[in-house]
């Protein structure tokens, strides 16, 4: 995109300061929007997986972007509806669509492009598009425990196959629905990066030292300590291998 004065609507039922992967790789590409000169408002909920964190309904980063927070109730409720894509999608997507549909009555034209985050913000980014008539682009930031019924199938298959564009992290993400006859014109793989301000090379024995740990190698796990996360074969691993420090 080319017009630097495009707006940019990202809905995301995640984001900082909640805390994880997603959340840290918007606030890389929110502010990096913001660098390149376009218009970015965010609309979210409240930290729903982080309940304790500080947070507030409206705040303004960068030079460009704003964003907006829905009181939400959570705890660990999300974690438990993730096996189950109609309780989700009920716990997530409505008074977030409600919420994004309001903001696009009175900002439409400030809004060229909507960006949707995941299959519950990508749902409501359809019905948005439709109704505004907005280009819209959906990213896929994991791989979904999917037993699909008929009608999941249907509804993810109408989700991705009406979006202009949809991205996924990595080969893997984009291989699931491969099923699902997407034109693959439309499928295109994206990856998070770092930022080397805040991530940079370190001597190690110092920084064994800082964070007492002993001087040997070293198996660093960072993600949610969650099955689908692989921590329980980490766990059988790190018992098989008491000479590495996990």
């Amino acid at each position: 995109m080319e017009n630097k004065t495009t707006g940019i609507l990202i809905i995301t039922p995640f984001f900082s300061p909640n805390i994880g992967g997603v959340e840290t790789h918007l606030d890389d590409l929110v502010l990096e929007l913001d660098r390149q000169g376009y218009l970015i408002f965010v609309q979210t909920y409240s930290p729903i997986t982080s309940p304790t964190t500080d947070w507030s309904s409206k705040e303004k980063k960068g030079k460009n972007i704003f964003i907006t927070r829905h009181r939400w109730f959570g705890k660990n409720l999300f974690h438990k509806l993730e096996k189950f894509p109609a309780l989700d999608f009920l716990y997530l997507s409505p008074y977030l669509f409600f919420n994004s549909m309001i903001f696009m009555a009175l900002n439409r034209q400030k809004i060229n492009v909507i960006h949707a985050q995941g299959l519950n913000a990508g749902l409501i980014g359809i019905l948005l598009k439709k109704f505004f008539r907005k280009k819209l682009i959906i990213s896929l930031h994991a791989i979904y425990e999917l037993n699909m019924g008929l009608i999941t199938k249907k509804t993810i298959s109408w989700i991705l196959k009406n979006a202009d564009v949809v991205l996924g992290m990595s080969q893997a993400v984009l291989k699931q629905f491969t099923k699902l006859k997407i034109n693959p014109s439309t499928l295109q793989e994206y990856r998070y990066w770092i930022n080397t301000e805040k991530f940079q090379p370190s001597d190690n024995l110092s920084a064994r030292e800082q964070a007492g740990l002993k001087d040997q190698f070293t198996v660093l796990f960072v993600g949610r300590l969650l099955k689908k996360k692989g921590v329980i074969l980490l766990a059988e691993v790190a018992a098989k291998l008491p000479e590495i420090q996990f």
